[in-house]
C-alpha cells in the first residue's frame, strides 16, 4: 500500500550521505538485479495498490543524478510515491559509481537493469512494451544512452530481451559530449575535456547520445533549466532539435531562471509540482496513464 505521507516522512529519515552499498528504503521492495565481483547491485519497487493478477501497468524507472560519481536511489522518492499512486510500477536503481567504475560501466549496469524489470515483467505485474525511464543530469545522461547508444551491454545477458526503455524522462541530462556539427559548449561541470574522457573511460563522443540519435528512438520529455551553471541549456536545445529532425518525439520544456537542481523535492516546491505535471501529462499521451495528475493535492496531504 502506497503511503505519500508516510513515504515522506521516511524519505526525510534516510541520511543523503548514504553510499549505494548502504541504502535501503523503507517502504519499497528491494531485489537484486545483479552482481559483480561480489557486490549486490539493488532496484526499489513501489507498485499500485490493488493491481488485479491479469492487469499489466505501465513503469517507470528511475536513475539519479551525481556526476556519475555520487547520489543514490532515495532521491526520487517523492516521484515514485507519487506515480505508484497514479497507477505505475515504480523503481529506483542503484549502480555502480566513478571511480569504482567507468562511466561506461555506469551505462552497463543501466542497461542491465532495465533489462531486469523487462525479463521480470509478468512478477511485478508489468506491461514489458511501457517501460519508461527517468534521469537526471549524469542519470539523465544514462537513460538517454540507454535508449539511443548501441553496445555497453553486461556479458552474460540474453541480449535477446532489450535493454532500450520505451520512453524517456529527462532532466537536465548530459546529452552532449563532445563537438557536434561544429558547435561545442561550456564544458560540463567545468570538466575539462581530458578529464571527462578520464572519467567516461571511452573518447566522450561514443558516449554521447546526440552524435547516436537515429529514426525510432524513444519518445522524449527533456526538462531543462535555462540558467544551468552544470549542463548548458543549449545541449538541450541542440538534442531536441536532432532528435525532431530524425523524426523523433522529444518535447523540450525549459524552465526560465532555473539552475540545474529545480525539478527536486527539496529544491522549489512549486516547480517539483510542475515538472511532475509534465511527466504526468507526457505519459498520459503515451497511453503509460489515465486520469488527472493529483499532485497538489498529496503535497496537501504532508503539511
Amino acid at each position: 500500500m502506497v503511503s505519500w505521507l508516510a513515504g515522506t516522512l521516511w524519505m526525510r529519515a534516510v541520511e543523503a550521505a548514504a553510499t549505494p552499498a548502504e541504502v535501503r528504503i523503507p517502504g519499497a521492495e528491494s531485489f537484486v538485479y545483479k552482481t559483480v565481483n561480489g557486490v549486490n547491485l539493488r532496484l526499489f519497487v513501489w507498485k499500485p495498490q490493488a493491481i488485479p493478477a491479469a492487469e499489466k501497468r505501465s513503469a517507470i524507472v528511475f536513475f539519479h543524478g551525481g556526476g556519475w560519481s555520487g547520489g543514490n536511489p532515495v532521491q526520487y522518492q517523492p516521484q515514485a510515491l507519487y506515480f505508484a499512486h497514479r497507477g505505475m510500477v515504480v523503481i529506483s536503481v542503484q549502480y555502480r559509481l566513478y571511480p569504482q567504475v567507468k562511466v561506461t560501466g555506469c551505462l552497463t549496469d543501466t542497461k542491465s537493469a532495465i533489462r531486469w524489470v523487462r525479463t521480470h515483467a509478468q512478477q511485478l505485474g508489468i506491461d514489458p512494451q511501457r517501460i519508461t525511464a527517468c534521469g537526471d543530469s549524469a542519470g539523465g545522461h544514462l537513460v538517454a544512452a540507454a535508449g539511443i547508444i548501441d553496445g555497453y551491454e553486461e556479458s552474460g545477458e540474453d541480449l535477446a530481451i532489450s535493454s532500450r526503455p520505451d520512453a524517456m524522462v529527462l532532466f537536465n541530462p548530459g546529452v552532449l559530449l563532445a563537438a557536434f556539427q561544429g558547435q561545442d559548449f561550456p564544458r560540463l561541470a567545468n570538466q575539462t575535456p581530458q578529464a571527462l574522457q578520464e572519467r567516461l573511460g571511452v573518447e566522450p563522443e561514443l558516449l554521447s547520445p546526440i552524435h547516436h540519435i537515429q529514426k525510432g528512438n524513444p519518445p522524449t520529455i527533456l526538462m531543462h533549466g535555462t540558467i544551468d551553471t552544470v549542463v548548458p541549456f543549449g545541449t538541450a536545445v541542440l538534442f531536441a532539435e536532432q532528435m525532431q529532425k530524425l523524426g523523433n518525439r522529444c518535447d523540450l520544456v525549459p524552465y526560465p531562471e532555473r539552475n540545474h537542481t529545480f525539478f527536486d523535492y527539496n529544491s522549489t516546491r512549486e516547480d517539483f509540482i510542475s515538472t511532475v505535471k509534465e511527466m504526468d501529462k507526457f505519459l498520459c499521451s503515451l497511453g503509460y496513464l489515465n486520469g488527472a495528475a493529483d499532485i497538489e493535492q498529496m503535497i496537501k496531504k504532508t503539511r
